[in-house]
């Protein structure tokens, strides 16, 4: 008979010691092929517990390792299989230890490299939960892309400067900008913007992305149950600003993703 857990066990679970027993037991039928070691089953979910969670995932299933163990979920029915038929099986292994009502694989594809993991997760949860693709058209900058992208549109969506606090508030920053952008001067403008260059957007440091605009609208509503939604002329731009982002989706917010 196949074993149960009453609440999500692993990293940002809620660990009921019984539950984390269960999950514990199970991964022990699995540490040759997972390659860890024989967890002792003492019902707490530490380091060595969400590691194994982790290496299951990756090695066993080939999926994304989220290293958390959801009730009902493809990571549960797959600690509930047979090891050797789990092998046998392998290429129709569940692809997404924490998908939603569809349960494909991720599909998140474009400018990723270097965006925080938080972010990036998001995403993944809700391309898995809608079995749709997202494409990040623009993630991490550099402070020297970043002064090009604002070079690109200092004078329609930035109106030149005004959206920025800091540069709205200092006249003479705002001249010299202004100045380098009427001379024809990029390289002058970009070397102004790139010693502050983080403080003029969240892409600088990884917490931003701009997706298609394109993107289907369930999708658009569902990002923005977790991250800071601004729809601008060509893209849709995300990031964490006032607000923290979990590194596990809560299940009451998925259950608001229709």
């Amino acid at each position: 008979m196949a074993q149960t857990i009453s609440a999500s066990v692993g990293k940002g679970g809620k660990n009921k010691s019984d539950d984390v027993k269960t999950v514990q037991t199970l991964l022990n039928k699995f540490t040759r092929d997972g390659g860890f070691s024989k967890l002792k089953v003492d019902g707490v979910s530490g380091p060595k517990t969400e590691g194994a969670i982790g290496l299951f995932q990756s090695k066993v299933m080939k999926t994304r390792a989220d290293k958390r163990v959801d009730r009902g979920k493809p990571t549960m029915t797959a600690l509930n299989t047979d090891p050797k038929k789990l092998k046998e099986e392998e290429p129709k292994a569940p692809t997404d230890p924490t998908s939603g009502g569809a349960g494909a694989k991720p599909q998140v594809s474009g400018k990723t490299q270097g965006v925080d993991k938080k972010i990036l997760n998001v995403l993944n949860e809700v391309s898995s939960h809608y079995g749709k693709k997202i494409e990040v058209t623009s993630g991490l900058r550099t402070p020297q892309k970043q002064g090009e992208v604002m070079w690109d549109y200092w004078t329609s969506n930035l109106k030149r400067g005004d959206l920025y606090i800091k540069i709205r508030n200092d006249k003479a920053l705002k001249q010299r900008l202004n100045d380098a952008y009427d001379a024809g001067d990029k390289k002058t403008f970009v070397s102004i913007i790139k010693p502050d260059a983080a403080s003029y957007s969240r892409h600088v440091r990884g917490l931003a992305v701009d997706i298609k605009k394109n993107t289907d609208p369930k999708m658009v509503a569902a990002i923005a149950t977790v991250l800071r939604q601004v729809t601008e002329k060509l893209c849709i731009h995300f990031d964490n600003r006032d607000r923290s982002v979990p590194a596990a989706i809560p299940e009451k917010t998925k259950a608001k993703w229709k």
